[in-house]
């Protein structure tokens, strides 16, 4: 990582460490973005801004048929509360819409 950094090229597969703790994670940075460009231009959400998150990473069953068998038992979640004050983060920007039978 550190060559990437430093700007040196570099080629092949990389591999890191899992992130556990999905709740240390920066929220992104939405005010790098010209939110403008984003919003829905027709049906039912015309003029809302659509918001999408990552709530988990990896995958929480065990199936053998599975082609991402890295994924097997590192399934991990942020906390409500994470994902919560990320909407706010979010909303800080833009006006943030939650349809009805908003689930988690």
């Amino acid at each position: 990582m550190k060559k990437i950094l430093s700007g040196r090229k570099v080629k092949g597969i990389y591999k890191a460490e899992l992130i556990k703790n999905l709740d240390e994670l920066p929220f992104p940075a939405i005010h790098l973005i010209d939110l403008n460009k984003y919003y829905f231009t027709h049906g039912p959400m015309k003029g809302k801004l659509p918001l999408t998150m990552i709530s988990s990473r990896g995958c929480p069953y065990s199936y053998t048929s599975c082609s991402k068998q890295i994924n097997r038992g590192n399934y991990r979640v942020r906390s409500s509360k994470n994902i919560v004050d990320e909407i706010g983060n979010f909303y800080d920007f833009w006006p943030v819409y939650i349809p009805e039978g908003f689930t988690y």
